[in-house]
């Protein structure tokens, strides 16, 4: 892949000024003088771009920069982007950074590196059939929960007395003591049969949704044969698609006359809703028990605990012990003992040495209670420690979304207050949006909680940002309401953990090479999407590891604990691996105005480990990337339909999306799934405009090649080929 960057220096930023010792980029030679001196000669390219820039090379960096042109591998186009590269991002050049940058955009994609990695170590991504059923019903395909289902294996006479027993019983008490009964007979769980017969009642069901959804397209495509869209949805509809999807793709994307078929399409999608509701009725609970958010409290031996180090009085110590945990009165009056004799210091240690095994015991009483087949791909000889782990990470985790409630809703309430006057409320305002960010993308109870609360916290997000708008502009009323509408919001927010997120987690935890923490990650980030998610697989890929390290030092620990890439690296073709990485880092460095930033990660496709690039240009918010008005392009290789690119482009929350491939008929195969993806980015905050679809461009004479914009303007903005 070639990426030949095209930036136009940013607002505002200026050329530094030359100290001694340093020269304006063209001192790699004697006979290379400054392009601006009266009859000077004309300077190389590759050093002329560092002054259209500002930068000022010292003698090292031009030397740098010659024999890198000279000696490096690839066409003298290449050699000259990776050194526009670098001037763009105004990095000093030198021998590593043009050996790093040079592979990140000439050399193996690193995301591919690692699959390779993966496959050859033999991680295999087996599917927990609990996370693909759920995963199935969320995207409405009904048929795949119920394969998944009846993918358990049960001997043939039992299936044919479920079927026996559906048409037998007149209600669902009837049928559910039947199969109890059957199961006891046949000494199988009873939950197994309870499944099963879910999944035929809803199959039948969906059937019937299928029946009529079908008469409903042919019936349309009488009166329009030609229409490339009901030839796509019945395809689809053969093909076993999502009923809904389909139903949204009639009523949102075709044009024609729906009035003779608005009936049964109802009556399709109504019964298509009872068959995900069968399905989903059927299914035995996850079994993960949480003590609820509210009410989560320190145990009594914790808060004595708490006190013996916060309390001044240690009368009050030895008497809050007392009354709470009786059975250590001996141990009190050892205390007292002590404290009576000038050694308050150990008589804390004593009343500490017994309550810490009360804390233990109390912490493995509260914590979760996970069911054994979640941990179905976990070790058998780790199963135990998992437990212990996980479940007392939840309940911690718990705790912490208890505090995180309370810190936001203190902040909504105080910004509610002061709305009146917006100089004081904006900064309020500011503070609760940036721990609505913080708790998506770092908290630790993002890690278990389910989709449903993640949206919710991110819409608060978008919503405060709305607010933060409103109180510029003066509009104290509109903001007010906003921000009583987000205190509403957050009020109703509970901590729910996700089975397929705490099975990750739970496999994580268990993860005893850095292969397999990799290959979790991004596991985790195909099972369950999410912003945490997509963080923990460019953490685990290294992309933040110096970072991590040296905050990590900087709080007195030894290192980081997902420190993926130093093993990564030093498994992996080392110097290779590492320089494309730390090209990636170089070409992703903070800029002043624009930031541009490149990642090639690995990414499951299919069922199997690939690579995706990741190209992101947006305005520098204080380092970060401005969500509302940004572009990112996304670029895949896959098997069936070659090379995929996905452009999406905001400005303003208002989103503009482009997707590219070079075969016949794409649009088509994609359009039904136009309206869904619209949907679902318009839940999260986005206004989402049409979805255009097209070809790669091709180069001039004739080859194929991938090429894509990623910012609105020519002069500013990667240029991406393959």
């Amino acid at each position: 892949m070639k990426i030949q960057p095209q930036l136009a220096p940013a607002p505002g930023q200026t050329a530094p000024a030359a100290v001694q010792g340093e020269t304006k980029a063209p001192l790699a030679s004697n006979n290379v003088t400054t392009a601006s001196a009266p009859g000077a000669e004309k300077q190389p390219a590759e050093l002329a771009v560092f002054s259209e820039k500002g930068v000022t090379l010292t003698r090292e960096a031009a030397q740098a920069v010659k024999t890198f042109m000279e000696t490096a591998p690839g066409t003298e186009a290449d050699k000259l982007t990776t050194v526009k590269a670098l001037a763009d991002k105004g990095i000093m050049p030198s021998e590593a950074s043009l050996k790093a940058v040079h592979a990140a955009l000439t050399g193996t994609p690193f995301g591919k590196q690692a699959a390779e990695w993966l496959t050859q170590s033999g991680i295999e991504f087996p599917e927990n059939i609990r996370a693909a059923i759920d995963k199935a019903l969320q995207l409405g395909r009904t048929q795949e929960a119920v394969a998944a289902i009846k993918s358990s294996p049960l001997p043939d006479q039992v299936v044919k007395q479920i079927d026996a027993l559906i048409k037998q019983s007149g209600s669902p008490a009837e049928l559910a003591q039947a199969l109890k009964k059957l199961a006891a007979e046949q000494n199988i769980p009873a939950v197994k049969l309870i499944e099963r017969a879910g999944a035929i009642q809803a199959e039948m069901i969906h059937h019937a949704a299928k029946q009529k959804l079908g008469e409903a397209i042919t019936l349309l495509l009488k009166q329009q044969p030609s229409d490339p869209m009901l030839q796509s949805l019945a395809q689809k509809l053969a093909q076993n698609g999502s009923l809904q999807e389909i139903v949204q793709a009639l009523r949102t994307s075709f044009t024609g006359d729906r009035t003779a078929v608005l009936k049964p399409v109802a009556e399709a999608l109504q019964l298509a809703d009872m068959a995900k509701e069968r399905t989903a009725g059927a299914l035995q609970p996850s079994g993960i028990i949480l003590p609820e958010t509210e009410d989560t409290e320190p145990s009594l031996p914790q808060r004595a605990a708490i006190m013996i180090q916060k309390e001044p009085s240690f009368e009050r110590v030895a008497s809050f012990v007392r009354d709470t945990l009786p059975e250590l009165t001996d141990t009190v009056q050892r205390a007292e003992a002590l404290a009576a004799s000038g050694k308050e210091l150990a008589a804390r240690s004593e009343l500490m040495k017994g309550i810490e095994p009360h804390i233990a015991s109390a912490s493995m009483e509260e914590a979760a209670s996970l069911p054994a087949d979640l941990f179905a791909h976990v070790p058998p000889a780790s199963k135990t420690v998992v437990m212990t782990t996980i479940t007392e990470k939840m309940s911690q985790s718990a705790i912490d979304f208890k505090q995180f409630k309370r810190d936001i809703m203190r902040n909504l309430q105080t910004a509610e207050l002061l709305a009146k006057t917006p100089q004081q409320a904006k900064p309020v305002v500011e503070t609760a949006i940036k721990t609505l960010d913080n708790a998506i993308l770092k908290g630790n109870f993002m890690l278990y909680t389910d989709m449903k609360t993640e949206k919710d916290l991110m819409q608060a997000s978008q919503q405060l940002a709305d607010a933060r708008k409103l109180l510029a502009k003066g509009d104290t009323q509109a903001a007010a309401r906003i921000v009583s509408d987000v205190k509403m919001l957050i009020d109703k927010v509970t901590f729910k953990p996700s089975d397929a997120r705490v099975i990750h987690m739970a496999a994580q935890e268990a993860a005893e090479t850095p292969q397999r923490q990799l290959a979790g990650a991004m596991a985790g980030l195909n099972d369950t999407p999410g912003a945490r998610n997509a963080f923990e697989l460019v953490r685990a890929a290294g992309y933040n590891y110096e970072h991590e390290q040296s905050t990590a030092l900087l709080k007195g620990k030894a290192e980081v604990p997902n420190a993926v890439k130093q093993a990564l690296l030093a498994t992996m073709n080392s110097d290779q691996a590492a320089t494309n990485l730390t090209g990636q880092q170089l070409l992703s460095k903070p800029e002043n105005g624009l930031q541009s930033m490149m990642m090639s990660l690995p990414f499951l496709l299919g069922g199997q480990a690939d690579n995706v690039n990741v190209f992101i240009r947006s305005k520098n918010g204080g380092q970060q990337v401005d969500w509302e008005n940004c572009s990112l392009h996304f670029l895949f290789e896959t098997k069936k339909l070659g090379a995929v690119g996905m452009t999406i482009t905001a400005a303003d929350r208002n989103l503009s999306l482009k997707v590219q491939n070079d075969q016949e008929g794409f649009e088509q195969r994609m359009a039904p799934l136009a309206a869904v993806l619209k949907n679902r980015l318009s839940d999260i905050g986005y206004r989402v405009g049409a979805v255009q679809f097209g070809a790669f461009a091709q180069k001039a004479e004739g080859g194929p090649a991938v090429q894509t914009a990623a910012a609105a303007s020519s002069s500013k903005g990667f240029d991406f080929t393959i």
